[in-house]
């Protein structure tokens, strides 16, 4: 054998390692792509949306088995719809808004998202349609149930407007019928109060000298509690007023008008030993005429609450109180214990008997009211013989010289 035929057997046997070579690592590249073919394929089953790919003549080319399922309620299978031009089997999409979007995205090479709604089955879709070079990407979900529920929610809120509207027109209703109470109370309960309290004061002034001692004491208990209603009356109308009054807030100084109410407080019993401590400075949001009727309630609450002390203490100021800033007015009267303070700010309840401290029982739940038309709140910390502190919220409310001053 020559040297020639040696080296063309050499030859042939190396061509015939490398097409092995070349045939084992197609097969590894064969295998390696079929395994990803199918790990995408699970990836895309595995997602809850359904997807499908249109090529540019709008056959389907692909879908997952979500689409298959979705596609099989409006009437197609799977065997139905692949290779085959998705109009063809729904023709209702020919020509309209499904078919314009897809084409849209195909001419534009943009991604495009919409809605479309099959009638058969009264079924909402939301399409996100991707451009790429030999079709179309198109994944959708079905958004049926948020749509039931946009709608349920378009009824909620309609059927609240009108509720509403329904509530404002009972409430303005009621308003009225509160004006025509107060005016009710103003004049004409006034009227035999008046009355009632006058003639009983004529008769002990006239005919005092016929009266015996126990027809002397039932006129003055008479006129006591004849007086006592017009209190009553008074304080509703106070309460009344506080509930209908217009609301306008706007920045108050509140140690100016602390500083105002604790000089008339004063005024009212000169001879008294009150020492009045109030912070400069204060000021916050709120409607100056109410703001000024709640002030007057709490530093008259303190001042006959202490009026049992030799020397009353009354102050007023800013703190930092359970994690908000909050105004007070502390006392050194008679307080009261905590387990009653539910009763505080109701109207009539009283933690007092009237024969140690005179009142309606009407100031704190006028308090509480104004407080609340201003968004803010209010509660008190005491203890038996240990005065009582008051606590209040307001928006706005600052401290800007932190220094107290006697009034």
């Amino acid at each position: 054998m020559g040297a020639a035929s040696v080296r063309a057997d050499f030859e042939v046997e190396r061509l015939r390692s490398q097409v092995s070579t070349l045939e084992q690592l197609l097969a590894v590249h064969e295998k390696t792509a079929l395994e990803q073919s199918r790990r995408l394929e699970n990836i895309v089953n595995s997602i809850s949306d359904g997807f499908f790919v249109l090529s540019r003549e709008g056959r389907v080319t692909y879908l997952n088995q979500v689409a298959a399922a979705l596609f099989m309620r409006m009437g197609a299978g799977s065997s139905d719809l692949l290779g085959r031009p998705l109009w063809a089997k729904f023709p209702n999409l020919a020509g309209g808004a499904v078919e314009q979007n897809f084409s849209r995205a195909m001419h534009d090479r943009a991604q495009i998202t919409f809605e479309a709604r099959f009638e058969p089955v009264d079924l909402h879709l939301e399409f996100h349609a991707y451009p790429w070079e030999d079709g179309l990407s198109v994944l959708f979900q079905d958004v049926s149930a948020r749509k039931l529920n946009d709608l349920r929610r378009e009824q909620m809120q309609i059927e609240l407007e009108r509720q509403v509207q329904l509530r404002t027109a009972d409430l303005q209703a009621t308003l009225s019928e509160l004006e025509a109470f107060s005016y009710s109370v103003s004049h004409d309960l006034r009227a035999p109060l008046r009355s009632l309290d006058g003639f009983s004061q004529a008769l002990l002034e006239d005919y005092s000298d016929s009266l015996e001692s126990d027809g002397k004491l039932y006129l003055e208990r008479i006129r006591a509690n004849a007086q006592k209603m017009a209190q009553l009356i008074d304080a509703l109308l106070q309460l009344s007023r506080v509930t209908r009054a217009e609301f306008n807030p706007a920045p108050v100084d509140l140690s100016a008008l602390v500083r105002q109410i604790a000089s008339d407080v004063r005024a009212s019993d000169p001879r008294r030993d009150c020492e009045f401590t109030i912070e400069d400075g204060v000021s916050a949001e709120a409607d100056a005429r109410l703001i000024e009727v709640a002030l007057q309630n709490l530093l008259n609450n303190a001042w006959k609450f202490s009026s049992q002390r030799r020397q009353t203490r009354i102050q007023f100021g800013v703190a930092p109180h359970n994690g908000v800033l909050a105004c007070y007015i502390r006392d050194n009267g008679a307080g009261f214990d905590m387990k009653y303070s539910e009763k505080l700010f109701t109207a009539f309840q009283r933690l007092h008997d009237v024969r140690e401290f005179e009142g309606t029982g009407i100031g704190l739940a006028t308090v509480n009211r104004i407080l609340k038309r201003h968004g803010a709140r209010i509660w008190a910390e005491s203890a038996p013989g240990q005065g009582a502190c008051f606590y209040f919220t307001l928006n706005g409310l600052s401290a800007e010289a932190p220094k107290a001053k006697s009034a």
